[in-house]
């Protein structure tokens, strides 16, 4: 199975959970092989498979478990977002990997020593070998038709 390694950086996927008050915000970062609809209520989305990368994010405003159902020629199937916070859902035929990157005021990486970056390169080949990824670490495997919440 080929795998994706997906940098989830601040400047690539700004996931926001404004939460304050009642205010409930539940987001979906949809990756997917293909193009797809997604219906007014963006509770269902049918996919077209193919070759073509393609993203959206939707928004969600509100306190209830949200369920979002895809059709595909292979079948549906429904993925829950019960509370508020980020997630992904990987629609790719690839698994994705990577992790929540922390960028410098100004957008830019800040200076990493040798260490840091050998650290970083050995802990990327370990996610692509399906290790050492946690949430505490921020750092994710998701597998193809799967849903991962990333941040609350």
């Amino acid at each position: 199975m080929k795998k994706i390694l997906l940098a989830l950086s601040a400047g690539t996927l700004l996931f926001a959970s404004c939460s304050s008050g009642d205010q409930h915000v539940k987001k979906v970062f949809i990756l997917s092989n293909g193009k797809f609809t997604v219906d007014e209520s963006q509770k269902n989305i049918t996919l077209d498979p193919s070759n073509t990368h393609t993203e959206q994010e939707l928004t969600y405003n509100t306190g209830e478990k949200v369920i979002v159902s895809v059709k595909t020629p292979a079948g549906t199937k429904t993925f829950d977002v019960p509370e508020d916070g980020s997630y992904v859902l990987n629609l790719k035929v690839d698994t994705l990997t990577g992790g929540m990157v922390n960028y410098g005021a100004g957008g830019k990486p800040t200076s990493m020593s040798a260490e840091q970056y050998d650290h970083m390169v050995d802990s990327a080949q370990q996610l692509i070998e399906g290790k050492n990824a946690s949430d505490e670490k921020k750092t994710y495997f998701i597998v193809p038709s799967s849903i991962k919440k990333i941040s609350a």
